[in-house]
């Protein structure tokens, strides 16, 4: 396998040696791995790789243009949360490692010690850690019935999409979504055809927004989604879709199973500087407002 790594580092010495440990190697790393080296030779050149680039690990030298400490790994974190993170410094600062693997890194390495394939070993072994706990991290934010983000799920990564959007100077749309008639369906139906309708407003929500969209089933009959960048947008294009989504959907659907949603919508703009759960607060008011519209005074679900 091709393993594609940023080396994010400053001095060209030792850029060199890194490239050189990841391409001179005399005996393949476990699997046949061979790596594809791009270097960086700056802080925000290496932000700029990851935006444009798909990388499978990045090795980051702390001390890239000056930085103090753990700033740049912050800054790369930011920018790339899910790619895997190789540290490394000049200084063999234990306390400095252990803080870069607290904030995300998985393997912090003393340049002295870079010999033999040694990096390479690391690298690979960061991609696996990185895997693992991906696939550990998605059984704790993912809903079992629908496969959408859970509650968890949905500010975890609800947030760092804000934090991003921020640092970018970009909106986004936070829309609260409510499953009309469930107690009904689960009275009258019971609760095998409840837990259809709801997966079905799932696959509804999954296939109007996109992959890059956080979208969540956050209670009994809730939903949830953080549609990033959305410039130029109005929060009631973005309504109207999913409400044009869902007639064309109940064409399709028994009378008694007919999908119904009411739906509310908050924009963050750049000179907002609201949290997620007052944007989910606001929308949740503005989904209500819907409901009386179009439900009548009834209590929600």
């Amino acid at each position: 396998m091709e393993v594609r790594v940023l080396v994010a580092e400053d001095d060209e010495g030792d850029a060199y040696l890194m490239q050189s440990l990841l391409t001179e190697l005399r005996e393949p790393p476990a699997g046949g791995a061979t790596f594809s080296p791009s270097v960086s030779d700056s802080l925000p050149s290496a932000l700029e790789a990851l935006r444009g680039h798909t990388f499978d690990v990045v090795i980051l030298d702390l001390d890239i243009g000056g930085a103090r400490g753990t700033d740049a790994l912050a800054a790369v974190l930011v920018e790339s949360p899910q790619t895997p993170l190789v540290v490394v410094s000049s200084r063999d600062d234990v306390e400095l490692g252990i803080r870069a693997v607290e904030m995300g890194a998985q393997d912090h390495l003393v340049k002295s010690e870079l010999v033999g394939d040694r990096l390479a070993r690391s690298v690979l072994y960061s991609i696996e850690r990185q895997r693992q706990c991906e696939a550990l991290r998605a059984r704790t934010i993912v809903d079992e019935l629908t496969g959408l983000y859970n509650r968890r799920g949905f500010f975890t990564l609800g947030t760092q999409t804000l934090r991003l959007t921020r640092r970018k100077g970009r909106e986004v749309v936070v829309l609260f979504v409510d499953l009309d008639g469930l107690k009904r369906v689960n009275d009258s139906l019971g609760h095998e055809c409840g837990d259809e309708l709801i997966r079905a407003a799932a696959e509804l929500l999954r296939s109007t927004f996109r992959d890059s969209d956080i979208v969540a089933r956050i209670g009994g009959d809730e939903f949830a989604v953080v549609a990033n960048e959305t410039d130029g947008t109005p929060a009631e294009v973005i309504t109207a879709r999913l409400r044009k989504a869902i007639e064309s959907l109940n064409v399709s659907r028994p009378a008694d199973r007919r999908l119904s949603m009411s739906v509310g919508a908050a924009r963050h703009t750049v000179m907002a500087d609201a949290e997620l759960s007052e944007l989910l607060a606001r929308a949740d008011t503005e989904m209500y407002s819907d409901k009386r519209q179009h439900v009548g005074e009834t209590s929600r679900g």
